[in-house]
């Protein structure tokens, strides 16, 4: 059977429901992360920056405090709409509604081309990261940051339907839409990606194991499925 998973990805899972919760989530779960993303996002130096997959902004706002000009790409108008919002006050900020495997941006146009969990729910991953590298300008970096998805026991399962309640603010029936696209999608593994991106002409300069850079507070209720790292690369002259 043949599914949209891009469509069912923009208006059952991103819905603006669960786009108010993903942003309960990322004020409460991801505080000491901020502080790898500042470092790694200064480092570079970039002053045009492309968030692909921008989400409610979490990446977008960090870039922008830098000084960066910054285009906001996301398929979910209703994530969009939270991270307007939010970054109503900084200039330089543009949100843009697009799908991560065309962008709609000339090629090498960006110093810095950075993403967040955005790959593993895309049917062609390849893609992306060709459309990536295509407006990365030679010598730009490119920060992905990515997952490898774990089998959870029945109590850490427990322990998220709960969180999902009082942090989501929603019944965790709402799962059920993976259900739908999950078996659409590669989910490449790590070594996978890392090639893809080689292949491309990107110089991996790191691998950041993100897990180890959350709080106390995330590896106690959330880790149990997911477990994210962070790949440094620039684009090859």
């Amino acid at each position: 059977m043949n599914i949209d998973v891009k469509e069912i990805m923009r208006k059952e899972r991103w819905n603006y429901k669960n786009a108010k919760a993903y942003e309960r989530y990322m004020k409460i779960f991801h505080k000491a992360e901020r502080d790898f993303w500042i470092e790694t996002i200064s480092k570079t130096k970039a002053k045009r920056v492309l968030d692909v997959g921008a989400g409610t902004g979490f990446l977008s706002e960090i870039a922008l405090k830098l000084g960066c000009e910054v285009f906001a790409l996301d398929i979910s108008e209703s994530m969009l709409k939270i991270a307007e919002e939010k970054l109503k006050n900084f200039k330089g900020f543009t949100s843009v509604v697009g799908d991560a495997e065309n962008l709609p941006f000339k090629d090498e146009y960006f110093d810095l081309v950075m993403s967040r969990f955005v790959l593993w729910t895309l049917p062609n991953p390849s893609k992306m990261l060709s459309e990536c590298l295509r407006v990365l300008k030679p010598n730009g970096y490119l920060l992905l940051a990515n997952g490898e998805s774990k089998d959870g026991n029945v109590f850490s399962r427990i322990i998220t339907n709960i969180v999902d309640i009082i942090v989501g603010w929603r019944l965790p029936t709402w799962r059920k839409v993976y259900k739908k696209f999950d078996s659409h999608l590669p989910k490449w593994k790590q070594d996978r990606v890392v090639d893809e991106l080689e292949k491309l002409g990107t110089e991996i300069e790191n691998i950041i194991d993100l897990l180890k850079l959350e709080g106390l507070l995330y590896k106690i209720l959330l880790p149990y499925s997911w477990h994210p790292y962070c790949i440094v690369g620039r684009k090859r002259k």
